[in-house]
């Protein structure tokens, strides 16, 4: 997964033919390592999408700095690895990118739980698999 241009390059041409506005989304992007979460932020940055990585040895500020951007729409994309698949409420998330593979249905729903928070604004959630 890290490091395959060509895979990279389909999930950023899935976002921009299946997300009505990637300007505006809010995406969370589950990855499999730090190496991937780093290698897709920069990815998706080179292609105008603003995108960032964030893993467990990121310092708590950054994160935080990072969320509150993802809410406020100064942020697009916010890739991980097992950082978020449970007990984040972000409630403005309408974009996941499923990218790494999981057998775990109790992970694959908390995943999914990520963006099926309710609000006024969001019409749909997209969900872009690239594993199953």
């Amino acid at each position: 997964f890290t490091g395959n241009d060509a895979r990279a390059r389909l999930v950023v041409q899935a976002v921009k033919d299946k997300v009505t506005d990637p300007d505006s989304m809010r995406a969370l992007g589950f990855c499999v390592s730090v190496a991937h979460a780093h290698f897709m932020a920069d990815f998706f940055r080179r292609a105008g999408l603003n995108a960032v990585a964030l893993s467990g040895e990121t310092p708590a500020h950054d994160r935080k700095a990072a969320l509150d951007d993802l809410r406020s729409g100064a942020l697009q994309v916010i890739f991980s690895v097992d950082l978020f698949n449970e007990g984040l409420d972000i409630p403005d998330v309408d974009t996941l990118l499923l990218l790494r593979p999981t057998s775990s249905a109790t992970v694959f729903l908390q995943q999914l739980g990520r963006g099926l928070r309710r609000t006024q604004d969001k019409a749909v959630l997209t969900v872009l698999d690239f594993i199953g």
